[in-house]
């Protein structure tokens, strides 16, 4: 059964496994026979001059979906015009074309309004990804535009990913930038390696290296994801990153731990702690390497009797200023996606952040209705 492929430009924070409103919309549009085409218009508003709420964005979507190899999806962002009404601001259109069995592309244009009121191109990212047996290769080259005027390549990426068996796979990556010469020169590394332990557990590593002022390639960081399902329904997740300090030497940098559950009713939970050693505390020691709480995301998904779906995400850090108060609650998101008549999705975000008297208000509000193309 196809799914509408339902994109957003807002940033639905860091969850996992079906959290946020991407997510729920999509799967209302799993319970039905969604089509290949739909359409989608989004209004995004903030905190205006008087107190209220104004529109600062609306986004219009179309998208022709086959499947993730073969869709096309066009975005255009308006804005408020100076003179009332609005205006169109940029537009950004995905195409993806599968060329065999082996082999697809992907191509994404960036198009801005330029001081004269007509669309530039402002980035070209082309994808070419290639599959040869066991091996998958990935090149990604983006192209702004020079001082003339002409479209250059900024940045190329070089991917391979190996798969040794069904439990083990490598993935080593290049990455290309423009030198002081204008040139494309190697200017990063990264080798990782995912490998099933058990049927629960499966690892995670990579190490990036990084060009040093002096030409040579050193190790800036290391992460090792560690994920464990003991069921169907759960799921936790512990993230440990190494950054390297001046002399070179390793350190672990940030832990993340991260667990996900179910219950018997469909209600799902998550937890995401993070600890850091990066914290600008007043009271702490600029050498300290002691890893310090300062994060807590706690998200809880749920249907609704009316067959919505949904998220409420609460983000706790700790105050700089005064961090022996422990964790603050200073974010509450909450997502909601119902569907509506002929085959239409609603989606709704409201994010409430807390001000300086204590109280929480909404920052930013975003409504969206996703429909069918008939």
């Amino acid at each position: 059964m196809q799914k509408i492929l339902i994109r957003t430009v807002v940033v639905l924070l860091y969850l996992v496994g079906g959290f946020g409103v991407i997510a729920l919309a999509q799967k209302i549009s799993a319970q039905v026979s969604p089509p290949v085409e739909s359409r989608s218009n989004q209004f995004l508003y903030a905190p205006s001059a008087d107190s209220g709420l104004g529109s600062i964005e609306r986004i219009q979507q179309f998208q022709k979906l086959v499947d993730d190899k073969d869709y096309e999806i066009n975005t255009s962002f308006r804005v408020p015009s100076i003179n009332g009404g609005e205006r169109l601001d940029r537009e950004i259109r995905d195409k993806a074309q599968k060329l065999d069995e082996n082999r697809f592309k992907i191509e994404r244009t960036v198009r801005n309004v330029d001081t004269d009121g007509k669309l530039k191109t402002v980035e070209i990212v082309n994808e070419d990804h290639t599959k040869n047996g066991n091996v998958d290769e990935i090149q990604r080259a983006t192209f702004r535009p020079d001082l003339n005027g002409r479209m250059q390549a900024q940045t190329v990426e070089q991917a391979t990913i190996t798969s040794l068996s069904k439990k083990e796979k490598l993935v080593e990556k290049s990455v290309y930038r423009l030198d002081v010469d204008g040139k494309l020169s190697l200017s990063e590394m990264e080798e990782g390696s995912e490998r099933q332990v058990d049927g629960n557990t499966t690892v995670k590593e990579t190490s990036r290296q990084a060009k040093d002022p002096n030409g040579a390639m050193s190790r800036i960081v290391t992460t090792k994801e560690t994920t464990t399902k003991p069921d169907p329904t759960s799921l936790q997740k512990e993230t440990i990153i190494q950054r390297a300090d001046e002399a070179g030497r390793l350190a672990v940098a940030e832990k993340v731990l991260e667990t996900q559950s179910e219950s018997p009713d469909g209600t799902r939970k998550y937890q995401r702690l993070v600890e850091s050693r990066n914290v600008p505390l007043r009271s702490r020691s600029v050498d300290s390497r002691q890893l310090i709480l300062y994060q807590r995301v706690t998200g809880e998904e749920k249907r609704l009797s009316d067959g919505s779906i949904q998220n409420t995400i609460q983000t706790e850090s700790l105050d700089p200023v005064n961090p022996s108060n422990g964790l603050r609650l200073n974010e509450i998101v909450t997502e909601t996606a119902r569907p509506t008549e002929n085959g239409k999705v609603s989606v709704e975000r409201v994010v409430k952040v807390r001000d300086v008297n204590g109280n929480y208000v909404v920052s930013q509000r975003m409504t969206q209705i996703v429909e069918p193309v008939h």
